[in-house]
């Protein structure tokens, strides 16, 4: 016994020293990567933080004196129209902060379309402290990207990275200087985090002046200063232009967002060689394709994007395409949602032929239409804004679980003003204050339009709302 028990317990021990070799091994690896990935952050930070500027504005917009008695600016579009259309104007003088990152030695930079927009002065602050006044060079409200100068030569310029390259779980590194003109200082923060997601889409709802639909999501933290400053990889690589959302995204889940870099050196490449920002353009505004929608429309799965309204006289409207066409190839490239077709979109060039595969009643048919020029003043390509809240004392219907009544004039619909949790309309996606215009293809502009339309359904019913097709059960 005492002859076989020795030799197992040593071969035991000497196990387990060797799992204590190893380990202390991994630890001591695990840490001197810690170490390293430390340096990097820092060396990054030192370098491209010579690149980023804080900004700020002064602008002096009019709004009503019953505004600026109560302190809420954000009143002042419904005031002006639904209440007050014909309170007087007063001059208000506003500064907005932001942050900024040099993109070229000539003293170029780049940042959020809505920091400097509007803007009587716009100041740029170095991190060396030199202040410069800049002026605007062009700008993109879509993307929300400007590009302003300050003059001068061989400021420190970032670099840009491939941001078709980029990839969800890569390091991410925001950097702004959202208190940079209350501390007085220059430097600014660096907030580090990974990747999240890319090619992520926002839906109208949440930022209703412009659309977002091709963004690099990071959990780096991203305050509203930091806004127009760089997110850059672990090699100091300008991957996005960071971009603030409003406390609807950011009370919840707290994601930072960025433009990928590739669009903004589109606005570069158009704006520092004298060019002209141009927008492609199709005319159409379409969503995402879900499972209810692709069996309403007999489609085996869920893949393309729904054609919601097309434009008169647009480059669409001309090729030929509909309203409740579903867009299921750009190019020979497959569709998965409405982000992967605008971002195709907007990488054509004004005057490219594209060609679409669409489905039409059973039918897979290939449209070929000729990319036109964005018009300035034309309706975003997803979801519409949100009406004005209804007077709940008006007369009202209800219909598979959401309450009916008249819209304000002019939003061609009725509004719904109430849904019943766990109601068909609920489980449909139906939100209160969206406005209904469609019943299955008969239009609603009135409660008895609703009573006709609804008399005529039989199961489900396909519903247009503002923000574009649902199916809601029986």
């Amino acid at each position: 016994m005492g002859s076989s028990y020795y030799p197992e317990r040593l071969c035991v021990v000497v196990v387990f020293a060797a799992v204590l070799l190893v380990s202390s091994g991994s630890v001591a690896r695990a840490a001197n990567a810690l170490v390293i990935d430390e340096q990097v952050f820092t060396q990054v930070a030192a370098s491209v933080g010579n690149s980023v500027v804080s900004i700020s504005t002064d602008r002096s917009p009019r709004v009503r004196q019953f505004v600026r008695q109560h302190g809420d600016a954000s009143l002042d579009q419904f005031l002006r129209d639904v209440l007050f259309d014909d309170v007087p104007l007063e001059e208000l003088n506003q500064m907005g902060l932001g942050s900024g990152v040099i993109v070229d030695s000539a003293g170029y930079i780049l940042t959020n379309n809505h920091i400097v927009s509007g803007a009587q002065k716009i100041m740029v602050t170095l991190t060396d402290g030199r202040v410069f006044n800049a002026t605007i060079m062009g700008a993109d409200r879509q993307l929300d990207l400007a590009l302003i100068k300050i003059k001068g030569t061989e400021f420190p310029a970032a670099t840009f990275a491939d941001s078709d390259t980029v990839l969800a779980g890569q390091w991410a590194l925001a950097l702004g200087n959202p208190l940079g003109f209350m501390v007085k200082q220059p430097r600014p923060t660096v907030a580090i985090g990974v990747v999240s997601a890319v090619h992520r889409g926002l839906p109208r709802a949440i930022e209703n002046t412009r659309v977002f639909i091709d963004l690099i999501q990071t959990d780096a933290t991203i305050n509203p200063g930091n806004s127009g400053g760089p997110l850059v990889n672990s090699r100091g690589e300008v991957i996005g232009i960071n971009v603030f959302l409003p406390k609807e995204v950011s009370a919840t889940a707290v994601p930072g967002f960025a433009i990928p870099a590739n669009d903004a050196k589109r606005l570069l490449t158009h704006i520092v060689h004298g060019g002209q920002v141009l927008s492609g353009w199709l005319g159409i505004r379409v969503q995402d394709l879900n499972v209810a929608l692709a069996d309403y429309f007999g489609m085996s799965k869920a893949q393309g994007v729904l054609v919601t309204e097309v434009l008169p006289d647009s480059p669409a409207y001309r090729a030929g395409l509909k309203e409740k066409d579903i867009v299921t190839k750009f190019n020979n490239e497959r569709i998965v949602n409405a982000s992967e077709f605008f971002r195709l979109m907007n990488s054509s060039a004004v005057g490219e032929t594209i060609a679409l595969k669409v489905y039409r009643n059973n039918i897979l048919s290939t449209y070929t239409v000729r990319v036109g020029q964005k018009p300035a003043d034309v309706m975003p390509e997803v979801a519409a804004p949100v009406a004005p809240p209804v007077n709940a004392a008006v007369a009202r219907l209800s219909w598979r679980g959401m309450d009916l009544a008249p819209a304000p004039a002019g939003s061609g619909g009725v509004s719904v003003i109430g849904v019943k949790g766990e109601s068909p309309s609920h489980q449909a996606g139906i939100l209160v204050t969206d406005v209904i215009t469609q019943i299955n293809a008969r239009p609603v502009a009135a409660l008895s339009d609703v009573q006709q339309a609804i008399a005529e359904v039989k199961g489900n019913a396909l519903v247009k709302t503002n923000r574009g097709y649902v199916i809601i059960d029986e």
